[in-house]
């Protein structure tokens, strides 16, 4: 049986896999994050609402994902349970109008200066462009204005065939991602989400 995320042929579903630690940094308030793909899943540092004092570093196995993503739907619906009935409490107030006004004029956060679609949303377009180049061995390191993307590819065929090239191939790639280019792939993603050929 294969790992979760993982297809027949080992190829892995990044989108998948990245996407619930994604959402589980966006939920910890998380910035300047790394993650490191190990044999047994993913490695994960960061800091902690921006503070150095506050660094954090876990990690999940192909199998704890599972679990985390139902831990996950599970908080997002208890947010929106929570959310709902401030709603209703407030329309119910004898000043629920002047309480939703007020709600409405506070100020909106900025936005995240790299990931300004959120760690969950970002990731899980970046892993399907890493399932695209049948990418491995994924190393992501967030910096100050882009984000640091590691990775090897299999050797292509014409490579393959001519030992002589074997040996000074190494397929490993390294390329920096805007914030720009980010917003970037979640969009493409997003448009091609309805696409037959993209739901297996």
């Amino acid at each position: 049986m294969e790992p979760f995320g993982t297809m027949p042929g080992g190829k892995k579903r990044y989108g998948v896999l990245l996407r619930p630690i994604g959402a589980y940094l966006d939920s910890i308030g998380a910035r300047y994050i790394s993650i490191a793909e190990i044999e047994e899943g993913f490695i994960w540092h960061c800091l902690r609402n921006h503070s150095p004092m506050h660094a954090m570093s876990g990690g999940f196995t192909h199998e704890e994902i599972p679990q985390l993503i139902e831990s996950i739907k599970l908080s997002k619906a208890e947010r929106r349970r929570a959310l709902e009935e401030e709603a209703l409490r407030a329309r119910r107030g004898a000043f629920g109008l002047f309480r939703r006004q007020t709600r409405e004029l506070e100020p909106i956060p900025d936005p995240h200066p790299v990931f300004r679609a959120g760690y969950e949303e970002t990731l899980r377009s970046l892993g399907s462009k890493l399932e695209d180049q049948r990418a491995y061995q994924v190393l992501l390191v967030e910096r100050e204005s882009c984000l640091l993307v590691k990775y090897s590819l299999p050797l292509p065929t014409y490579i393959r065939l001519d030992p002589t090239k074997v040996e000074v191939y190494t397929g490993f790639h390294e390329i920096e991602y805007s914030a720009a280019d980010l917003i970037g792939f979640v969009a493409e993603v997003r448009s091609r989400r309805g696409i037959a050929y993209y739901q297996g």
